[in-house]
């Protein structure tokens, strides 16, 4: 057609594109219709799912969203008051589903309505947490140990019956968790149905750093489940072992990792596999003993250094070989080489030079050691034989020793029987004895030795000092030029045996020396006068001192006995002691400081103190006699007591006559009542 540009033309191309265009909206619109109905009805499911979730429980078979197949509507749950007691129709059909029912529970259908098909959705897994009833997965409490009995209705709750769900999860941990399930195999069923066949225990452990372990009653493996982690376990009701969790299989067909693999426990074993065993370039630690099997070698990288921080053994009948012949590498050894033992010896073949560097020492072992060719010995080194009882032997040629001969030790020089001239002075080291002869007893044994120089024995410096000892007589002759002296030093002087000083001669210490004389403990004999001049002191030691002759003290000098009162002893006089004279002016006064006491002796008799002088004798303090004895005063002397009281206890009886001198107060009687006062003496008043 052509389009026409006349007004009023119909124009056919543009109604075409108008129509094409409304039918292109009116099947946008028919397929928009369909898609929010498609979504209502997945809405219309999921408030279904919410609803059970509401009511408590999981989705799970049994429990499940059902669908009525005559409606590809997914049809709402009804639920009966939880007060009705009557059974509701939908838990009817879950006791007696077949397992077609329970498979078919697990599904919403979607669609199939005007001519499309229905769509088949698995629904999602979805559960409440908590530790009420009707919660499908059950919050563990914050326990090192924790036990649930699933066979039991009410192991998870008694109020009211609350058997336990399939699923359990941590929530506060403040510890590891051990979890036990027992009895799983006899697990009740929702509304306390026992179970048949098998099914699925999850453990979700979402803590960030506790662990839960998992164990049964059935004596199956226990299983650690680290932190933010979860794993599924099957139980069988009959199948299997009783009571068992069944874990996912520890054996794959591969498995890469992605961040590090650790082991906590059992071994590492991948004997069976013909494989290799390749690691990273990363550093490999092996915390245990490694051993290679039989036949198998162990090699290293080319041109990598290879440490060996342990003791290295190579087993018996093994060679240890460094490179090939002619082309060894060096080999560098830090530590002591030990070849063969002292049981077994081995032999170190070197074919090739034998050079050593460094300022160290070459041994060998006791036996003969054989140098076939010359030896030279560098200069300014030695040639030393160490302490023992080798020998060394020269050949009959002369021998020049250019330097200093050195005896070490305790060996000694022996020369011939020709005479030996030392040409230079001749020192004898330090602790070292210069002696003459043998010390075989004998004459013939020893020769003479005569000194014609002065002899000196030590020095004068500090602690040059030394002992002259000698075990035989010692004679010190007169020479020709006249007496000589024998000089000591100013140390003590030890005479261990008895000295005698020849007649007429004397034993003198200088008058003006401080020094003591001192004796042995055997007995001091003084065949001659002994006198101790000026003020010096005699003092004995703590043994008796017996004086056999008469001992005068001369004027002005004092006898004490004792260093203080608190020290002095007992003085013991046995003959009768007298102090002072009876010549005119010799008489003597007695002090005593202190309490005087005389005693009877044991023969008998008794003793008496008698004052003969006639002086007055005075008692400045109390005079007490002793009960039982008696005051007597003979001849015609007079009486006379002080101005105070005296008190007459016992008779009184005056001899003579009895003078009452001037008094100043009456005398008083204090005589007692029984007396008359007309008899009696103190009657009488003036």
């Amino acid at each position: 057609p052509v389009l026409s540009t006349n007004k009023g033309k119909t124009m056919p191309m543009l109604q075409t594109a108008a129509c094409g265009l409304i039918l292109m909206m009116g099947c946008t619109v028919v397929y928009m219709y369909r898609t929010i109905r498609n979504m209502h009805e997945e809405q219309q499911a999921m408030r279904q799912r919410l609803d059970l979730l509401s009511s408590g429980g999981s989705l799970r078979a049994g429990s499940s969203l059902h669908t009525d197949p005559s409606n590809s509507v997914v049809q709402p749950r009804h639920s009966a008051p939880r007060s009705s007691p009557e059974k509701h129709p939908r838990a009817a059909r879950e006791a007696d589903a077949s397992p077609e029912e329970v498979e078919h529970a697990l599904y919403a259908t979607i669609g199939g309505k005007d001519g499309h098909p229905a769509e088949r959705r698995k629904l999602s897994w979805m559960a409440t947490t908590g530790t009420t009833e009707h919660v499908g997965c059950y919050e563990i409490t914050d326990s090192g140990t924790v036990g649930f009995d699933v066979s039991s209705a009410t192991a998870c709750g008694t109020a009211p019956t609350f058997a336990c769900p399939d699923c359990f999860i941590t929530s506060t941990m403040s510890q590891d968790i051990t979890l036990t399930i027992t009895s799983c195999s006899s697990a009740q069923w929702t509304r306390s149905v026992s179970r048949s066949g098998v099914w699925t225990y999850t453990f979700i452990n979402p803590h960030a750093t506790r662990t839960l372990t998992i164990a049964d009653s059935g004596g199956g493996a226990t299983y650690n489940l680290p932190p933010e982690t979860y794993v599924t376990a099957f139980c069988a009701a009959s199948l299997g072992t009783s009571d068992r969790l069944t874990y996912p299989s520890y054996q794959l067909p591969s498995l890469i990792v992605d961040s590090g693999v650790e082991v906590l426990a059992g071994n590492f074993d991948a004997s069976a596999s013909p494989g290799t065993f390749l690691t990273s370039v990363g550093a490999v630690t092996i915390g245990g003993d490694t051993s290679i099997s039989s036949g198998k070698t162990f090699s290293t990288g080319a041109s990598g250094a290879v440490n060996l921080n342990g003791n290295t053994a190579i087993a018996d009948s093994m060679t240890f070989t460094v490179g090939s012949a002619g082309a060894g590498g060096a080999i560098a050894m830090y530590g002591d080489v030990t070849v063969g033992s002292p049981g077994s010896a081995n032999t170190f073949t070197l074919t090739g030079e034998f050079a050593q560097s460094g300022v160290y020492t070459f041994s060998t072992g006791t036996s003969s050691v054989n140098l076939n060719g010359d030896v030279t010995i560098a200069a300014g080194k030695d040639v030393h034989m160490t302490s023992g009882t080798g020998t060394f032997t020269t050949g009959t040629g002369a021998i020049t020793l250019n330097g200093n001969v050195a005896i070490p030790g305790t060996s000694t020089l022996t020369t011939g029987t020709g005479a030996v001239t030392l040409g230079g002075n001749v020192a004898i080291d330090d602790a070292m004895t210069f002696t003459v002869g043998s010390t075989t007893p004998g004459t013939g044994n020893t020769g003479t030795s005569t000194f014609y120089g002065p002899v000196v024995v030590g020095g004068s410096g500090t602690s040059q000092t030394v002992s002259l000892t000698v075990y035989g007589d010692v004679t010190f002759a007169d020479g020709s030029d006249g007496a000589q002296t024998f000089a000591t030093a100013t140390g003590a002087l030890t005479l261990n045996g008895p000295t005698t000083v020849s007649a007429n001669n004397d034993l003198l210490m200088t008058s003006t020396s401080t020094g003591t004389f001192q004796s042995g403990a055997g007995p001091v004999k003084l065949y001659g006068p002994t006198q101790i001049e000026a003020a010096n002191e005699f003092t004995t030691g703590t043994g008796a001192v017996t004086i056999n002759g008469d001992m005068t003290i001369v004027d002005d000098i004092n006898l004490q006995v004792g260093a203080t009162p608190a020290s002095a002893g007992t003085v013991t006089v046995l003959v009768g002691t007298t102090i002072g004279a009876s010549g005119n002016g010799e008489s003597e006064s007695l002090t005593v400081y202190g309490t005087t006491t005389i005693n009877d002796d044991a023969d008998g008799t008794a003793k008496s103190l008698t004052v003969s002088a006639t002086g007055t004798h005075t008692f400045t303090g109390n005079v007490l006699l002793d009960a039982n004895v008696n005051f007597a005063q003979p001849g015609t002397g007079d009486f006379t007591t002080g101005s105070g009281t005296v008190l007459l206890a016992g008779d009184t009886t005056a001899m003579k006559t009895f003078t009452i001198d001037a008094y100043g107060s009456p005398i008083a009687c204090n005589n007692p009542a029984s007396l008359n006062p007309a008899t009696t003496f103190c009657g009488a008043t003036r």
